[in-house]
């Protein structure tokens, strides 16, 4: 009973995905081990690895898809999201069962197994991506989180009184963050408090989140994401009477704070935050995309 080839998915050992079990769609390349034979207690390892490649894989789904390696074909399944992919196909004179784990989206782990009842055989292999294609599996991940607050339009108003306009892919809402930090106290008239978090690129363009869907096809195209290197975070308080921010530039990668000010307004949550802002003394850029090249 040999097996002639094995199937791998993976997903970048750097990039934490929702769903991490998705692998690039595209060519790659098959090296396969050890041969281990077990029957009636013993066991028999034949040394050989071998070359089986190349082997494509094609997306029919977000839960299938179909491999071809020597001119032959099978469907890939996979139980649940997350789960490792799952495959049966004749050979051997027998049924050879594979299983699938992928490590990165560009790479994965296969184990084939085959029985006859008597005697049973295992193998491992390793796929490696050479070539990704087109047809990547990006509708099989969630959006940006479309969770909003109604602090939301105080962000958006922020922007806009900048003059800035979102990039032709994206929206206003994709270049921030907000979070509520104080719930305020609806009974007694005390609004909420809250921050917002806008990410800057190193020349201070503001940059949109990066979704899933982009970081994998960054993973899988060779394609260059923007680094956000900077944040402008701008917190909100209310004050008796009207509002108080806080701006501040904070570098990513050291945590420190290169400018902050404060700004007030008598009645206007944006005003607050544009007073805060202009003192800073620091403009930001454009709207951009998530894309470097």
């Amino acid at each position: 009973m040999k097996p002639t080839y094995l199937l791998p998915l993976l997903i970048s050992p750097c990039v934490a995905l929702a769903d991490p079990a998705l692998f690039c769609a595209g060519t790659y390349d098959v090296v396969s081990g050890n041969v281990t034979g077990t029957a009636q207690g013993s066991r028999i390892e034949l040394i050989r690895t071998t070359n089986d490649g190349p082997a494509t894989l094609r997306y029919d789904g977000c839960d299938t898809a179909q491999m071809t390696i020597q001119g032959r074909a099978m469907t890939l399944t996979r139980p649940a999201e997350g789960a490792d992919w799952r495959a049966q196909t004749p050979g051997g004179g027998g049924t050879l069962y594979f299983r699938f784990h992928v490590g990165q989206p560009t790479q994965m782990a296969a184990r084939m197994s085959t029985t006859d009842g008597t005697l049973t055989v295992k193998r491992g292999s390793h796929l490696t991506l050479l070539n990704a294609d087109d047809t990547q599996p990006l509708e099989c991940f969630e959006a940006l989180d479309p969770t909003v607050v109604p602090q939301d339009g105080s962000a958006i108003g922020f922007a806009q009184g900048l003059g800035k306009t979102p990039h032709p892919d994206h929206k206003t809402n994709d270049y921030f963050k907000t979070e509520v930090t104080d719930p305020g106290d609806a009974a007694a008239g005390v609004p909420p408090s809250f921050v917002v978090r806008y990410p800057l690129s190193l020349s201070m363009e503001m940059l949109p989140r990066v979704a899933d869907a982009d970081t994998f096809q960054a993973v899988c195209g060779g394609r260059k994401l923007e680094p956000v290197r900077k944040i402008l975070s701008i917190k909100v308080y209310p004050v008796d009477p009207g509002y108080t921010a806080f701006a501040r530039i904070v570098d990513v990668e050291t945590s420190k704070i290169e400018a902050q000010a404060e700004g007030q307004s008598p009645a206007d949550i944006v005003a607050a935050m544009q007073a805060a802002y202009g003192a800073l003394g620091r403009p930001v850029g454009d709207m951009g995309d998530v894309w470097a090249d």
